[in-house]
């Protein structure tokens, strides 16, 4: 299903389908990849926009903050 929408959706597709809960943080990176490579920069971009108001990782956490007790 991802690989479809990567390759026939369109914005609003990926919109809804974001919205009804299938693309989500487990989700994100593999339905990113799968985009670029089908060259859907409409796409990558929207999904790129809602990860960042989604609050998403700015940075990598550091070696301390992974293993902080």
């Amino acid at each position: 299903a991802m690989r479809r929408v990567a390759r026939e959706g369109d914005r609003q597709m990926v919109e809804a389908l974001v919205n009804a809960g299938f693309i989500d943080e487990r989700t994100f990176d593999r339905q990113i990849e799968l985009l670029r490579a089908c060259n859907r920069t409409d796409c990558v971009l929207y999904l790129m926009e809602w990860h960042r108001e989604q609050g998403g990782p700015s940075k990598p956490p550091s070696a301390r903050e992974r293993f902080a007790l």
